[in-house]
C-alpha cells in the first residue's frame, strides 16, 4: 500500500516522495485511526487526506469553513483528473441532487461540503447509499474557536457516526493549542487519542523590523534593492492606490479604478476581487512605467534606419565606381534630414522625461503645509534622585497641498522620539509616577526638498502615587472548587455578553478569574457591553 501512495502522489502530484509527516497521517487513516494532523501552512496539508482518498474505495467527505476554499479545492483537482465536486449554497437543489448521486454511483471520489450542510435532510438521505472512505475536517480549530457559540454545527459534525459507523476521521489544523487538539478529538469522538505534529519553524523566514519616519521612501529603497517579485502590505486597500503611484510614478484617475474593477470581473474568472483589480491595476502601472523609461517607438526605429545607413555607407566608402559615389551621395542627404529628424524626437523625449522626474518629485516632496497636530505618548518615567527623566513619542500628523497632484490634499504621518528631564522636589522614592498631556502645540516648515522642521511646545502634569495597605476583606467564606463539574468544561468557551452581565460574575460562572478573561481577549480594563463575544479559557485542570 506505501508504494500505491507514492504512485499516486507523483502520478498526481509530480512529486518524487512525501515530505514530513505527512505519510505516518496517510498510513494512520488508512487504517482506520482516528487521526489529527497539525501542519503548518504550506506544509502540505491537502495532501494527507487527497492521496489515501484515491488510493481507497468510496468517497472522501471533506468539511471545510469556505466556499471560496472548496471551490478553489475542487478546480485544482479537477484540472490534474481527479473526480472532485462540492456542495455550497449556490447551487440549486437539482444540482445538490446530482452531485450527491454521482458520488452514490462512483463519478466523485473527494466531496468538499459545509458543517451546516452535514444536517439537512437531503445530505443524510443520500448519505445513507454513499460508500465513505473516511471524513476530513479541515481547519479543525473551527470546532473550539466557532462550535460553541457562532457556527454550532461544528460541535454536531461527530452525528455523522451515527450514519456511518467506525468511518474513520481526519482532522487537520494548523492552529492548536494543547487545548484546542483535546477539546477537537474529544468533540469529534475520536475511539483514542492519535495526534501527529510537525515543526512550525520557518527556516526559510526571516523578520526585520525597520524604525523609519519616511515610509514611502524606504518602501521604495527596499523595493530596489529586492531581486525578483515582492510583497507589500497596507492595513487598506485605499492605501494601495497611493503606493502605486508613489511606485511607478504615474498618476491613477477614478475612472481606471472603475475600468479595472469592470473589466477583470468580466475576463478574470478564476479570482475574487478586488485582488484581481488590483492585480490589473498593478500591471497597467507597470506598463506605462516602462513605456516612461524606454525609448519611443518612433526615435528607435528612427535610430536603428540611421544606424544601418551609417554602416551601409562604411560598406561602400572604399569603392570606386560611380555607382558607388551615387549611392554614397544618396545615403549622406539622408542620414542628413534623418538625425536632424532624430535630434528634434530626443529633445522632445529629454523634455518629457524631465517634466515627469518633476512632477514625480514634486509629489514625493508632498506639496504646501497647510496643517500640524499631533499626540503624546508618554513611554516611561525613570526616577533619578529629586528629577525624572520622561521618555515618550509625539506622534505628528501634517497636512499638505498641492493643486497639481491627485488627491490635491494628503496627510503624512510621523512618529518622533523625545527625552525631558524635570524636577520634582517633594515625592517618595517609591511612589508611582504617571504622566498626563494637558496640551499640545505644534508647528511645521519646510527647510528644504526633502526636510520638514517639527517644533512645538507640551504641557505635562507628573504626578506622584504612594501605595497604603488597608485591609477591605472583613469576612469572607471559601467555596470548594467543583472537581467533576469543572472536569465537564471545555478547555476554551465562546461567550456572548448579556444585559447585566460583568466580568465578576462570568469569571465566577466558568469557575475563572476576571483578570484571565481581560488576558485571554486583550481587554484594557473590565469594561464590557452587551453583545460583546468573550473567548473564556479554562482555568483549572484536574
Amino acid at each position: 500500500m506505501t508504494d500505491k501512495f507514492q504512485e499516486i502522489l507523483r502520478t498526481y502530484w509530480g512529486y518524487p516522495d512525501f515530505r514530513g509527516i505527512q505519510r505516518d497521517i496517510i498510513e494512520s487513516i488508512s487504517q482506520g485511526k482516528d487521526t489529527l494532523g497539525l501542519m503548518p501552512t504550506g506544509g502540505g496539508k491537502s495532501i494527507t487526506f487527497q492521496v489515501p482518498a484515491l488510493a481507497q474505495d468510496g468517497v472522501c467527505i471533506v468539511i471545510t469553513p469556505l466556499i471560496a476554499l472548496m471551490k478553489d479545492q475542487v478546480t485544482h483537482l479537477k484540472e490534474r483528473g481527479i473526480l472532485a465536486d462540492a456542495i455550497y449554497a449556490d447551487k440549486s437543489r437539482r444540482e445538490i441532487i446530482q452531485t450527491l448521486e454521482n458520488c452514490i454511483f462512483g463519478g466523485v471520489k473527494i466531496l468538499y461540503v459545509s458543517p451546516e450542510r452535514l444536517s439537512t435532510d437531503i445530505f443524510q438521505t443520500k448519505l445513507r447509499h454513499i460508500k465513505v472512505s473516511f471524513i476530513t475536517v479541515d481547519e479543525a480549530h473551527c470546532i473550539s474557536q466557532w462550535g460553541y457559540d457562532f457556527r454550532p454545527s461544528y460541535l454536531k459534525i461527530s452525528d455523522i457516526r451515527k450514519l456511518k459507523p467506525g468511518t474513520p476521521i481526519l482532522a487537520l489544523t494548523a492552529t492548536a493549542t494543547p487545548e484546542v487538539v483535546d477539546d477537537i478529538q474529544n468533540q469529534l469522538q475520536f475511539s483514542e487519542k492519535n495526534v501527529f505534529k510537525m515543526s512550525f519553524e520557518r527556516k526559510n523566514l526571516a523578520y526585520i523590523v525597520r524604525i523609519t519616519t519616511d515610509k514611502h521612501g524606504e518602501m521604495v529603497h527596499i523595493l530596489k534593492c529586492v531581486q525578483g517579485s515582492a510583497i507589500i502590505y497596507v492595513r487598506s486597500r485605499r492605501r494601495t492606490k497611493e503606493r502605486f503611484e508613489i511606485h511607478h510614478g504615474v498618476t491613477i484617475q477614478d475612472k481606471a479604478l472603475v475600468s479595472a474593477s469592470t473589466l477583470s470581473n468580466r475576463y478574470i474568472t478564476d479570482r475574487y476581487l478586488p485582488d484581481k483589480a488590483i492585480d490589473l491595476v498593478d500591471e497597467a502601472c507597470a506598463t506605462i512605467r516602462v513605456q516612461m523609461d524606454s525609448v519611443p517607438t518612433n526615435l528607435d526605429k528612427l535610430t536603428r534606419k540611421i544606424m544601418k545607413l551609417e554602416i551601409e555607407k562604411e560598406a561602400i566608402k572604399k569603392e570606386k565606381d560611380e555607382l558607388s559615389k551615387k549611392r554614397k551621395e544618396q545615403i549622406t542627404n539622408e542620414l542628413k534630414d534623418l538625425k536632424e529628424e532624430e535630434k528634434i524626437l530626443t529633445d522632445s523625449w529629454n523634455k518629457e522625461k524631465e517634466l515627469n522626474k518633476q512632477i514625480k518629485d514634486k509629489k514625493e516632496d508632498g506639496g504646501k503645509i497647510i496643517y500640524t497636530c499631533g499626540d503624546v505618548i508618554v513611554d516611561e518615567i525613570i526616577q533619578k534622585d529629586n528629577k525624572v527623566d520622561i521618555e515618550g513619542t509625539i506622534s505628528v500628523q501634517i497636512m499638505m497641498e498641492d493643486k497639481d497632484a491627485m488627491p490635491p490634499i494628503t496627510v503624512s504621518h510621523h512618529d518622533i522620539p523625545f527625552s525631558y528631564q524635570a524636577g520634582m522636589d517633594k515625592y517618595e522614592k517609591d511612589s508611582e509616577l504617571c504622566g498626563k498631556v494637558n496640551n499640545i502645540s505644534l508647528y511645521s516648515k519646510r527647510i528644504s526638498d526633502k526636510e520638514i522642521s517639527v517644533n512645538g511646545t507640551i504641557k505635562m502634569e507628573i504626578m506622584a502615587k504612594s501605595t497604603t495597605t488597608t485591609p477591605v476583606v472583613i469576612n469572607a467564606d471559601v467555596e470548594k472548587v467543583p472537581k467533576e463539574k469543572l472536569k465537564n468544561i471545555p478547555g476554551i468557551t465562546g461567550y456572548i455578553v448579556k444585559e447585566g452581565d460583568t466580568l465578576w460574575n462570568i469569571a465566577k460562572r466558568f469557575y475563572t478569574t476576571a483578570d484571565s478573561i481581560m488576558e485571554a481577549n486583550n481587554l484594557e480594563n473590565d469594561m464590557i457591553y452587551p453583545g460583546m463575544k468573550l473567548i473564556i479559557l479554562k482555568l483549572y485542570c484536574f
